[in-house]
């Protein structure tokens, strides 16, 4: 992919264009493991929640919390579905308490996990995940949500690259004024 890129960019070009892309990876991949950091305290606070309120399967089901954060909105209300049928067998006031917990879970998520996580690991401001939340799944649905972080994140950083990048052409092509 790499050399693919290299061979679109001017030569001149070439030398900015390798660094951007390998800053771009790296950002992704921070954005990968802000996502897993992410999966692992849903998965902890759903057991921990579960696990108090006495639901069966309590780690099967946080396991699906978990694994089913990884789509923004949507991912959290899918994994509580079996939660609460599950606890609806038990008790209709366990269903209530699971229902309760879910939404404290994904407010905790949505209001400080998402954006201190995403923040630290990719350096993504709160605001702008966000509101790129809120473009991507107006623009592409689920595969909008899916993208819209890491592609917000990419946009970012390539936008703070040009922008350094013209000031430092501006001060080498300025005249310097001769000493006196």
């Amino acid at each position: 992919m790499m050399d693919f890129i290299k061979s679109l960019v001017p030569k001149k070009h070439q030398e900015f264009t390798m660094s951007l892309v390998r800053k771009i990876q790296r950002r992704m991949g921070l954005w990968v493991i802000g996502q897993m950091i992410l999966s692992l305290c849903i998965f902890a606070l759903t057991y921990v929640g579960l696990t108090l309120l006495g639901v069966k399967y309590a780690l099967f089901l946080a396991l699906l919390a978990g694994l089913l954060e990884v789509v923004p909105y949507i991912g959290p209300f899918l994994s509580a579905i079996p939660a609460i049928f599950f606890a609806l067998i038990q008790s209709p006031a366990l269903a209530v308490a699971v229902a309760a917990l879910y939404v404290l879970v994904q407010k905790t998520e949505g209001y400080f996990l998402v954006p201190k996580i995403m923040e630290k690991t990719d350096g993504t401001s709160p605001l702008l995940v966000l509101l790129s939340l809120l473009v991507g799944f107006k623009l592409a649905g689920i595969f909008g949500l899916l993208l819209a972080v890491p592609l917000a994140g990419a946009i970012t950083l390539i936008v703070a690259e040009l922008t350094a990048n013209q000031a430092m052409q501006k001060s080498l092509e300025a005249p310097t004024e001769p000493v006196v």
